[in-house]
């Protein structure tokens, strides 16, 4: 499961479905319209998140200590969204607050569904990777995910109502796409918290995993492998709220199942009054 690093109901009709029959949304807590989020904290790691004067995301700033040679060295990543007509149409990125952000990626949208990401190189040029998004009924149906111009996975995601159940990844085995995994998702009731972000920056950095676009909270995932079919990787999650209704932290236990390695963090958020 990837470490997780836009107003929202419209980016969950851009990459989700805005039928009220097959997916009525679910009401975010009312406690958000009051706060913004500032920060998530794991651990050493910390995300922090900063808005404009209409209350959507202008930068991200990453902050990561890693151990090097000489001792601990701390990455500082900086994203700055783009907007035209309310919505991200470009991502720009730096490791360094003194040089002016690279283009990192381009969104393409048909009609109001996100359709492609290109990404670019570190001197902005264009590069062969890209991701494509095709839609069925209005929902996220298949993620492609593009390398050096070439299909390298592909994603199937198999809905239930508002939420993403089950996803089939197939990676590209010397020209034949191969299903070498299954993975199978479980929500609790609650909201998804992460739609709440303003700008819709969590679900367009991360527009394939299924905590930022499902409509509940993300309980536990499930990933057999194929064509073994061992399950393998169990990740699950513990939600807890402050007196507020504010989600307060994230507790994340990750297992490996076939190597009996068990990894667990918490993930700590802080907000800031509107």
């Amino acid at each position: 499961m990837k470490t997780k690093l836009i107003g929202i109901s419209a980016m969950i009709c851009l990459l989700a479905s805005c039928s009220e029959k097959d997916n009525a949304a679910v009401d975010p807590p009312d406690v958000m319209v009051e706060w913004f989020l500032s920060a998530k904290i794991r651990n050493t790691d910390t995300t922090r998140y900063f808005y404009d004067n209409e209350h959507k995301v202008s930068k991200v700033l990453s902050i990561m200590p890693y151990p090097a040679p000489s001792g601990v060295t701390t990455i500082y990543t900086v994203q700055v969204p783009e907007y035209v007509n309310g919505r991200i149409e470009k991502m720009r990125v730096t490791l360094d607050s003194t040089i002016t952000p690279r283009l990192e990626c381009i969104f393409q949208y048909n009609g109001s569904l996100l359709s492609r990401i290109d990404y670019y190189n570190d001197d902005s040029s264009p590069s062969s990777a890209a991701d494509s998004l095709v839609y069925a009924d209005g929902k996220l149906k298949e993620y492609v995910v593009i390398q050096q111009g070439k299909i390298d996975h592909i994603l199937k995601l198999q809905w239930t109502g508002g939420n993403i159940t089950k996803v089939e990844r197939h990676r590209n085995n010397e020209g034949t796409m191969v299903h070498e995994a299954t993975i199978n998702y479980t929500y609790d009731d609650k909201a998804n918290f992460w739609k709440n972000i303003p700008g819709n920056f969590e679900i367009l950095t991360n527009p394939w995993y299924v905590e930022y676009l499902s409509e509940n909270n993300l309980l536990k995932e499930e990933t057999t492998l194929l064509p073994s079919n061992v399950l393998a990787v169990r990740n699950t999650m513990v939600y807890t709220y402050d007196a507020k209704g504010l989600l307060e932290k994230i507790a994340t236990k990750e297992e490996d199942l076939p190597n009996s390695l068990t990894k667990e963090y918490t993930e700590n958020l802080q907000y800031i009054k509107k």
